[in-house]
């Protein structure tokens, strides 16, 4: 099936298919299995029936992939930097309509959505740019030296390679930014990779659309057909078929740590192991230290209550913990905290499912003796709403029971009373790998520095005077961190750097100059800046 044209002199996205799309067609498996969306608003089904992807999508995507990986590889890097550019104009023209699909979906705001949209497109032109400064390859050049004693020094050269196909999973709480056009796929494509992606079950009609715009920018820019595309369904025998592949040499994940970890299992248990770049679960502890909180209690506890609720509390990177001395200025804080978060209105959850795992999770939580509430917000006043709830235990209770660490989705806090510094430090050293870790401070104190010590080796982040909601995309951002937040803490999945992943170095050892990637020829075509000999330069020779 194809999609409907419009005669709208501006570009207009077709009526939804339900079909996986695979190398430029929309493609029906045999199985008559469906699923159907649903608005988590209302609780109603979506009209479009979505058809299951089986074994046979699967390989057909995979081969599509390695054939259009043959040649996709080769092309330059300006020709990947248009195709990049191209889907970006393609969301850009096509965004009013895919945020309207996204908004059914996903009850998410409408300003949530257009700012997350402007985010997808502006990754796309990050990896463009990048791209066409050819900062990706890194390469590095020693010389031969035949007159070296005892042994004649050999020419080596290193650069980066693309990996192959790869599969990417979209993201519940990211139905853009996150999924099928999102930070993995861009990355992906410019690396010279081509893409396959799982489309959440919870987004797929805004899925398809993002699929859409893809294809639109592989026509207008000429590229191979099977450099992407996306497989729609809920069963987890498709995820599973998709990680075990052999065709596929990487995996990009964003999700819960139940799925990641047994995808991420599947993905070593293979005849040929491969990389499993899975962004899991985080609590993201953020410190309050002393001088802040009796400096800065009322800014703070604004922008606390604020970073935790933010669209219901539904961010990978929300402040899950909160670590404070008790002191003279804590209950004035507290109360603080609390008048706000009683305030504040109770928010729809992405789904049925994920709104009962919140209920459940904190009914949990709030039965573990030395828990309690400190406030609730506004009860709910429609289906799958999530009502805030602050809690508070102390850093004795918090220690005998580890469970509290577990990243909890929705809109909930756990306030951590440490009576001393000592227990506060005691406390930084028992938690686990996170994203991000937050520390609130005035003065560069002996705590201050106990603290950053102990957080470099079990944060990817580490931000000061700040919440972590909001991830900046540029250059130098890592969003990543140490299991269990991710599988990987070398490599990122926001900002430049996350290309790596899907890089592979390759060494050249007494080539002809000819037959050298540009990038590595004597005379620098390609003008970068080169290791050469340890030294950094630019010139030829």
């Amino acid at each position: 099936m194809s999609h409907m044209s419009s005669s709208s002199s501006l570009p207009m996205l077709p009526s939804l298919t339900g079909l996986s799309y695979i190398a430029g067609e929309w493609s029906k498996p045999k199985d008559q299995l469906t699923f159907n969306a649903y608005n988590p608003a209302t609780d109603e089904l979506l009209p479009t029936h979505y058809c299951e992807a089986d074994q046979k999508l699967v390989d057909l995507a995979a081969t599509k992939a390695q054939s259009a990986f043959t040649d996709y590889r080769s092309f330059s890097v300006k020709e990947r930097s248009n195709f990049l550019s191209a889907i970006a104009r393609q969301l850009q023209q096509l965004g009013p309509g895919i945020i309207e699909q996204a908004i059914n979906e996903t009850a998410l705001p409408e300003t949530r959505l257009t700012s997350e949209l402007q985010r997808t497109i502006n990754q796309l032109k990050l990896f463009s740019d990048l791209l066409i400064q050819n900062q990706s390859l890194h390469p590095i050049i020693d010389r031969a030296d035949p007159d070296r004693q005892p042994l004649p020094k050999p020419d080596i050269r290193q650069t980066q390679l693309p990996l192959g196909p790869v599969v990417v999973f979209g993201a519940s709480n990211f139905p853009l930014a996150f999924s099928v056009a999102g930070g993995d796929t861009a990355s992906a494509l410019a690396a010279g990779c081509p893409v396959i992606v799982k489309g959440h079950p919870l987004h797929p009609g805004t899925a398809e659309f993002v699929a859409y715009a893809i294809d639109q920018a592989i026509k207008e820019t000429a590229m191979p057909a099977g450099i992407f595309s996306l497989l729609q369904g809920q069963q987890h025998s498709l995820s599973e078929a998709l990680v075990k592949h052999p065709t596929i040499k990487a995996v990009g994940f964003t999700g819960s740590l139940q799925a990641g970890r047994h995808l991420y299992n599947l993905a070593c248990q293979r005849p040929e192991p491969i990389p499993f770049y899975g962004e899991l679960a985080a609590s993201n502890p953020v410190f309050i230290l002393p001088d802040a909180l009796k400096q800065q209690h009322e800014v703070i506890a604004e922008n606390l209550c604020k970073s935790f609720t933010l669209n219901a509390g539904q961010f990978c990177t929300k402040p899950g913990l909160v670590l404070v001395i008790d002191d003279e200025n804590l209950s004035v804080f507290i109360e603080t905290l609390k008048n706000l978060c009683a305030q504040q209105p109770a928010q729809t959850m992405l789904s049925s499912m994920i709104y009962q795992h919140y209920i459940q999770q904190c009914d949990k939580r709030q039965s573990i003796p030395g828990v309690i509430t400190l406030t609730s917000g506004r009860p709910s006043q429609g289906a799958n709403q999530a009502q805030v709830q602050l809690l508070s235990t102390s850093a004795k209770h918090f220690l005998k029971h580890p469970e509290l660490e577990k990243e909890l989705f929705g809109p909930t806090t756990l306030l951590i009373k440490c009576s001393t510094q000592e227990e506060l430090i005691a406390l930084a050293k028992q938690l686990s790998g996170q994203l991000t870790a937050s520390i609130f401070q005035q003065n560069n104190t002996p705590l201050v520095q106990q603290l950053l010590f102990i957080l470099q080796q079990r944060v990817g982040r580490i931000i000061f005077n700040g919440f972590p909601t909001g991830v900046e995309v540029n250059h130098a951002m890592h969003h990543s961190g140490p299991y269990p937040a991710t599988t990987n803490n070398h490599f990122t999945s926001v900002g430049s750097q996350a290309i790596q992943r899907f890089l592979q170095p390759c060494c050249y050892q007494n080539t002809p100059d000819k037959l050298l990637p540009p990038e590595l020829q004597n005379a620098n075509p390609l003008n970068l800046w080169r290791c050469v000999d340890g030294k950094l330069m630019q010139s030829g020779w």
